[in-house]
């Protein structure tokens, strides 16, 4: 398995409206695309910072979402008045236990 962390930091007071983004943009979105799952979305309030992490059945997929979600990632980070481009990192996933 495969994870995408996208780390976005912008207004702390928008953060209520970057959940709703998730909510109604990003994670259709990602239900749309083939191989995704799971979304943790970690908000630290007082720095006014958004981390979304994607969960993936393998790399080929993970990349293949790419086109598709982008744009709600753009659309995030203009919720939020980023202030600067979002961060995006790529992990191999070694453990995701669920009880």
């Amino acid at each position: 398995m495969y994870a995408r962390r996208v780390t976005i930091k912008g207004d702390p007071t928008l953060l209520d409206d970057v959940v709703r983004t998730q909510r109604d943009v990003v994670l259709p979105a990602l239900h749309a695309c083939a191989g995704f799952v799971a979304q943790l979305v970690l908000l630290d309030r007082a720095a006014g910072e958004v981390i979304g992490m994607s969960i993936w059945d393998n790399e080929e997929n993970m990349y293949a979402s790419e086109a598709k979600i982008q744009p709600a990632r753009q659309q995030v980070a203009e919720v939020l008045r980023a202030f600067a481009a979002p961060e995006v990192r790529i992990y191999e996933l070694a453990i995701f236990d669920r009880p």
